[in-house]
């Protein structure tokens, strides 16, 4: 298989039993505003959210990035949540992040789009491996990404990130 890589020609969309993950536009940004991040830096109004919009399309452009709304699949308005993969794919590695708003934790949402974005970074994009870092304190996103088939590896700073793996079907275990 041929890796792709972003920008596509059409953005990619995932579809799984209970979720969109569809490219945000200019009308979701008022629903993602409390979980709008760049480079780890939250959104402090509504217009320097729609600005990471701008940047995250940016980066898209230049392929350093997949970004999503995660969409309810029986209505497609409603975004719980976003993710993607982030800081490019070098080595043929891709790094997924996601975050949800809080009202939609603890169903399985970002179990369920961890498994698609695997999926996709395996299937789509050639990936080897997909990773993921997690705050230390955070062991929710830790179970999350285990019950998604992640395992954890030792990284040179634990107190300051977790690093979560899953390799590609016959790849580097």
């Amino acid at each position: 298989m041929t890796p792709r890589r972003p920008p596509f020609a059409d953005y990619p969309t995932i579809t799984t039993a209970r979720l969109l993950l569809r490219p945000l536009t200019a009308a979701d940004v008022p629903q993602i505003f409390p979980i709008s991040f760049f480079e780890g830096i939250g959104a402090v109004s509504l217009a320097e959210a729609h600005e990471m919009q701008v940047r995250i399309r940016a980066e898209y452009a230049a392929g350093t990035l997949l970004h999503w709304g995660y969409a309810l699949a029986h209505d497609p308005t409603v975004v719980v949540g976003t993710g993607g993969f982030y800081r490019g794919f070098a080595h043929d590695v891709g790094e997924i992040g996601y975050v949800l708003l809080p009202e939609y934790r603890g169903q399985g949402y970002a179990t369920e789009a961890a498994r698609a974005m695997v999926q996709f970074g395996f299937d789509t994009l050639g990936l080897r491996q997909v990773a993921a870092l997690t705050d230390p304190l955070n062991a929710t996103s830790g179970d999350v990404l285990r019950r998604a088939g992640f395992r954890e590896v030792p990284t040179e700073r634990p107190s300051e990130s977790r690093k979560f793996v899953f390799d590609a079907p016959g790849g580097i275990g």
